[in-house]
Formats: structure tokens, sequence, C-alpha cells
């Protein structure tokens, strides 16, 4: 995975990376998976994993350059957990590529019943 360390052109690219989280999260895109900032292929994917009320894990990443962040985060008014145990149960990123289409297909409908 790509790692975007300190330096300033790495901290771009992790905000340009989480802009497209919050424009997901506004209803701003409907477009999943999205365009990566990085590289500009459209396979960056997004996942929240809510734990309690307003909490829960982020992660966003890209399988074309492997770019990846995962954070702590609000998830959006209109997140429901992915009711699939298996993906549940292997929140990794390197096992995100074989869930993809799952998780993809799981964003796609919220953003549709939002």
């Amino acid at each position: 995975m790509t790692s975007f360390g300190g330096n300033k052109q790495g901290l771009e690219m992790m905000y340009a990376m989480l802009d497209c989280v919050e424009a997901l999260r506004a209803g701003n895109t409907q477009h999943v998976p999205m365009n990566c900032p990085v590289c500009n292929e459209a396979e960056l994917h997004v996942f929240w994993r809510q734990y309690a009320p307003q909490k829960a894990g982020l992660w966003v990443w890209c399988i074309s350059c492997r770019a990846e962040q995962h954070a702590n985060s609000r998830p959006p008014e209109w997140w429901v957990n992915l009711s699939n145990t298996d993906v549940e149960s292997s929140l990794l990123v390197d096992n995100f590529e074989r869930w993809k289409e799952i998780i993809d297909s799981h964003v796609r409908q919220l953003l549709l019943l939002s």
C-alpha cells in the first residue's frame, strides 16, 4: 500500500482522498467506485464500520495504485453497516479487493436510499 508519510505532497494526496470521502458522505457524488486522486483510475473504494453512535472505522483505498487510508470517522447519516459477516470479519485492506464488489454495491444501494 502507498504510505503518504509526512511530506507536503503526501499530505496533499491524503487530503485529496479524504475530500473524495467527504463528497460521498455529503451525497455530492453517486459514483462508486470513485476516481482516485492519486492515479485518476476509477478504483477508489470507501467503507465504514460503525461501532458506536457517530463513531466508525473508515477505510478508503485504490485497487489500481494501492493508495489507502484508515481512520476513525463519523459515518454518514445514511450509513448502515454491511450485514455480510465474511466481509465484516476480514476488515483488512489486503482483503478488500476480493470484497470490493459487495462493498461498492452496498454503498450504491445506501446512496440510492438516502
